[in-house]
Order: C-alpha cells, then structure tokens, then sequence
C-alpha cells in the first residue's frame, strides 16, 4: 500500500513557497491578475490590449460629440510551461519538518530550487523584443562605469514609466562589475562604506 502524505502536504507546500519566494527573481515584476481561475495544462487566457488614444480640441456646443469607435485587442497566452523536479523524503526527514518549524529537507530545497531556476530561465527567454532599451546586449553595463544606469533611467523617464519601485534584475557578473566601480566602493562618492564593507549596492 503506498503511503499517505496528506499530513504532510501543507507543511511542503509551506516550506516550498518560501523557498520559491527567495530563488523566483522576475516574478515579482510580472503581472499575473489576468486570470483567477484554474485551468489545466495547454488553456489560453485572452489578455486585453487596449486601444490608442490621441487628445483632441474641445469645441462648446449645443450638441452632444458624437461617438468616437476604438478597436481594443487581445493576446492569447498559452499555459504550456508546467516544471517538475521529482524526488524522495525519507521518514526522518518528514518526521523532522513536522516537528521543527525552521527544518527544510535539503532534497526539498534542492527540488524546489530546481524549478525556480527553471521558472526564471522561461521568464527570461520571453525579453526578445525590448522597446526602448539602452546599452549593447550581451555586453556587462557596469563594465566601466554606472552610466547604462543613468541611460536606462532617462529612457524610464522619457516614456513616463512609474517613477515608484522601479527595480533592475542583474546577473552575478554585472554585480561583480558594478562592486568594483570607484563610485559604489569609494565612500566618499557613494555616501557610505555599504559596498566595500558587505558587497551591498544600495538603492
């Protein structure tokens, strides 16, 4: 008879999510309120694309404007990325997270951790056609200097992006490159000794 984890399932699922939470990096910047419900595996969801508006003239008038037509649009998005990393508990180590609230199974961490970096390489893969970008691609922007940085805001600003929690996703290259730049390790330039002292790049 196989055996029953359904004691078991919440606290996975619990551990699991948090482990998600750290490793999923572009997730927080997608948007995903586009469909509350559940499908299943190959479902479409029709996401709304609305119309261009130009401003026009006011003329006072004894006479209602008339009715200006748009023509809205959609995207069809297809749920067809569903990941798995399959792998085994042993009765300790269930054991154990039932009863220790801060242990994580290592094969736990490890599976999870499989799918989030799956889940981020599948995120990533959908940046093919970036409007307004700067700098050159395949190419570290910290290289020299933090001037891509201040090229990227001018674009953000020229488009009037939000001003408010605009966040950057680097790689472990580009950190490296930008830790070493004397405006960030230099405290006199950067304010403080955050990036010499903990590696940290501030806002």
């Amino acid at each position: 008879m196989a055996n029953s984890l359904g004691a078991y399932t919440p606290v996975i699922i619990a551990k699991t999510i948090k482990i998600m939470r750290k490793r999923l990096a572009l997730m927080r910047f997608v948007t995903t309120d586009y469909d509350v419900e559940m499908v299943n595996v190959g479902a479409s969801l029709q996401i709304p694309v609305t119309a261009t508006l130009s401003a026009a003239t006011i003329t006072p008038a004894n006479t209602p404007p008339a009715l200006t037509s748009i023509a809205p649009t959609s995207k069809t998005l297809t749920l067809d990325n569903f990941k798995a990393a399959p792998f085994s508990l042993t009765a300790s180590d269930l054991n154990t997270m039932m009863n220790n609230t801060d242990f994580v199974p290592a094969q736990l961490e490890e599976g999870a951790s499989a799918v989030a970096n799956a889940i981020n390489a599948s995120v990533f893969g959908q940046y093919v056609n970036i409007p307004y970008y700067v700098g050159t691609a395949a190419t570290n922007p910290f290289a020299t200097s933090l001037a891509t940085l201040a090229d990227a805001g001018l674009s953000m600003n020229n488009t009037y992006a939000n001003p408010v929690n605009r966040r950057m996703v680097l790689s472990n290259a580009a950190v490296n490159a930008a830790q070493k730049l004397g405006n960030l390790i230099q405290a006199f330039q950067r304010g403080d000794a955050g990036t010499l002292n903990d590696g940290e790049l501030g806002n």
